[in-house]
C-alpha cells in the first residue's frame, strides 16, 4: 500500500481557517462539520493557505514525499512532505497567491508547474527581489523533462 499525505483543511468564522490553493488530491472525508481531509498520492504538488484571527496568512506549496524521502513537519500535514515555497507573512503571501494566479492565466495548472519554478520563487521572495515569471514554454520544458525521466 502506497503512503498517503493528509491535510488538514479547517473553516471556523472569524478564528483560524486553512484550505486548499490547488493540487489534485485523491479523495477526501470530513471528520467534523468544520474540517476536512484530503489526501494526496507521493509526488503530489499542493498548496496549502492559512488565515489566522488575527489577521496572519501563510501559504505552502508542498509535494507530498514517498516511502523514504525527506519531509519537514507542518502542523495539520501528516506525516509531512516536502517544502518547495513557505510564505509566512501578508505580503509574502499575496506576492505568491499572485504568482500562482497568473500561472493560472495562461492555463497552467499549479499543480504540474516545474518543482525547481517553485524553490526559486520562495528564494526571491526571502531576498525581497523580482518574482520570476512561469512561461508557457518553461511549462513545456518541464513537461517533457519529466516525461523523459519516467
Amino acid at each position: 500500500m502506497t503512503p498517503l499525505t493528509r491535510v488538514a483543511l479547517t473553516c471556523v468564522p472569524d478564528c483560524a481557517s486553512a484550505w486548499l490553493r490547488f493540487g489534485r488530491s485523491l479523495w477526501e472525508d470530513a471528520p467534523e462539520d468544520r474540517s476536512r481531509c484530503v489526501y494526496f498520492p507521493p509526488g503530489a504538488v499542493f498548496a496549502r493557505v492559512e488565515h489566522g484571527g488575527d489577521g496572519r496568512q501563510r501559504l505552502a506549496v508542498l509535494r507530498a514525499a514517498g516511502p523514504g524521502e525527506r519531509v519537514v513537519c507542518l502542523p495539520g500535514i501528516a506525516p509531512g512532505a516536502q517544502l518547495l515555497l513557505h510564505a509566512t507573512t501578508a505580503s509574502k503571501t499575496a506576492q505568491a497567491l499572485s504568482a500562482i494566479a497568473a500561472i493560472e492565466a495562461q492555463r497552467i495548472p499549479p499543480e504540474e508547474v516545474s518543482e525547481d519554478y517553485w524553490r526559486v520563487l520562495h528564494q526571491r521572495l526571502v531576498a525581497g527581489a523580482a518574482l520570476p515569471v512561469y512561461t508557457a514554454a518553461e511549462h513545456a520544458a518541464a513537461t517533457l523533462r519529466r516525461s523523459l525521466l519516467s
